[in-house]
């Protein structure tokens, strides 16, 4: 057999409105966070895929490794969270179980720099949108010079150089939004600095 993905480097949790509706489980960010800690605690619930018993045990063993691998601090724990309610709900999950976090396409990060500080907790920068303020790419600027590892993540190259060039001009290092656009971007997510 082919082997496809060789190894996991990161895992998504979201918590962002994107994952929330009235016509699925979890509702609401406070189910998110509760699903979210009741994985993590090896508690989840099984999956209810229609599916041979089989095929839904091999999908639930297969989780149990990934969140395994998560609490060991082998895999990254890429949280989604865009408004300050999400974050902080993801800062404190990623407390609680002393995960290697990262955030995902955080709005404003300003009130979180000193628990990101002290918890070693990167974010991956969305690309700039035209309706966004300066304090956005100003947010991200203080949260880099203040020491928090940033990376930028977009679907189009130019999107993320767009980004980093904004961040310098607001106070960002060079070094600092060239290793986020390289090698320290992709290690903040976990992988190798180097591919093989």
């Amino acid at each position: 057999h082919t082997t496809l993905v060789r190894y996991v480097y990161a895992m998504k949790f979201v918590l962002s409105g994107n994952a929330r509706n009235t016509a699925r489980y979890p509702a609401s960010l406070a189910g998110q966070v509760e699903l979210m800690r009741d994985v993590l605690l090896g508690k989840g619930s099984p999956t209810r895929l229609f599916a041979p018993v089989a095929i839904q045990q091999a999908l639930l063993d297969e989780r149990k490794q990934r969140i395994k691998s998560v609490l060991r601090k082998r895999t990254t724990a890429l949280f989604e969270a865009h408004s300050a309610t999400e974050i902080r709900a993801a800062i404190q999950l990623i407390e609680r179980f002393e995960l290697r976090g990262v955030l995902v396409n955080p709005d404003d990060v300003v009130p979180f720099i000193d628990d990101l500080k002290r918890l070693d907790i990167g974010i991956v920068a969305r690309p700039v949108r035209v309706g966004d303020y300066d304090r956005y790419v100003d947010g991200l600027a203080e949260a880099s010079i203040s020491g928090v590892k940033i990376a930028f993540g977009s679907t189009a190259s130019e999107d993320g150089r767009m980004t980093a060039a904004l961040l310098m001009n607001a106070g960002m290092s060079r070094e600092a939004a060239l290793n986020g656009l390289t090698t320290g971007g992709a290690k903040l997510v976990g992988m190798p600095a180097t591919a093989s």
